[in-house]
Parts: structure tokens; C-alpha cells; sequence
């Protein structure tokens, strides 16, 4: 049986969208490690309305997730919720 903590942790960043279409979320490059910045794109395997990016945490936490759409950034999280 598996233990908690046992398996490397995921960052999980779930989107819920005002749109018909599915939509990709591609990471960017960012000069602060601590910062993910996902760019935000139609397309994807997502179900319509929703994007979704998961990675394998580094060992740098990320303390904020930028998502950009249209070289604008449209969100910033802030607050990332660590769950065993």
C-alpha cells in the first residue's frame, strides 16, 4: 500500500474556462525559477472549457503560476495549495 510521501509530488494547475473549445497550457520561460509561466493556447487534448498542466515538482517550489493568452498575462495564482 502506498505511503503519503512516498512518490515524487505533482503540480496540478486546473482551469475552467468561459469557452466552448479545449485549451492548451504550454510552459514558457521565466527568469525566476520560483515563477511558472504557462502560455495559454486553443487546442489540446482538454475537454472543451478546461485546460490542465501537470509537471513533477522541482526543487525550487513554485511560489506563483502566471498564465498568459495574447502576450498578456490574464491570471496570477498566488496562493498554491499543497495536498497529500
Amino acid at each position: 500500500m502506498p505511503k503519503i510521501g512516498s512518490s515524487p509530488h505533482k503540480l496540478i494547475v486546473a482551469l475552467k474556462l468561459d469557452d466552448a473549445r479545449p485549451w492548451l497550457l504550454t510552459p514558457t520561460t521565466s527568469a525566476d525559477p520560483a515563477l511558472l509561466v504557462l502560455d495559454l493556447s486553443p487546442g489540446g487534448p482538454a475537454f472543451p472549457g478546461k485546460a490542465g498542466y501537470r509537471e513533477t515538482a522541482s526543487d525550487v517550489p513554485r511560489r506563483a503560476v502566471s498564465i498568459m493568452c495574447g502576450g498578456r498575462e490574464r491570471l496570477r495564482i498566488d496562493n498554491i495549495t499543497k495536498v497529500m
